[in-house]
């Protein structure tokens, strides 16, 4: 009976552990303005500044781009890309499962002076996130929630 006791105790307690590593919630570094979120992230440049936004997808302003040395590729067609990965582990935030944010011309980003790009939909898709607008707090439960990308279904 001792033994069959321990057995079942210890397959509670892996299970118990098992569950609490599979939700590693986390807060954020964020600030609300006017109902709208932004996080920053440190750079060679400084800081960066991205508006967190659960609609789009992620960009970059060019010249957060040149500005603060970010890591950049371009596809055939000459689009380029920020290495979007790097610069968010730079930050300890959640990474995209696609490591690209696309580099827009400051123009069309449509953003406010100090922002420098989006995380949008693609970052927030992966993960389950609790928004607390009265504490101001946002939380992130990791691991990603699903192997698949955002809007597959």
């Amino acid at each position: 009976m001792a033994s069959k006791f321990n057995f079942t105790a210890l397959a509670l307690m892996l299970f118990t552990l098992a569950g609490a590593a599979q939700d590693a919630a986390f807060e954020l570094d964020v600030e609300f303005r006017n109902q709208l979120i932004y996080t920053q992230i440190p750079s060679a440049g400084g800081t960066l500044q991205f508006l967190a936004n659960t609609t789009g997808g992620a960009f970059v302003c060019e010249s957060a781009m040149q500005e603060h040395a970010l890591p950049s590729v371009a596809d055939d067609n000459g689009n380029q890309f920020v290495k979007i990965n790097e610069v968010l582990e730079t930050g300890a935030l959640p990474t995209l499962k696609r490591n690209s944010a696309l580099v827009l011309p400051d123009g069309q980003a449509n953003l406010e002076k100090d922002v420098h790009g989006m995380l949008g939909q693609s970052w927030f898709g992966q993960f389950c996130w609790n928004f607390d607008y009265r504490s101001e707090m946002l939380t992130c439960h990791a691991p990603a929630l699903s192997p698949l990308e955002a809007n597959t279904i």
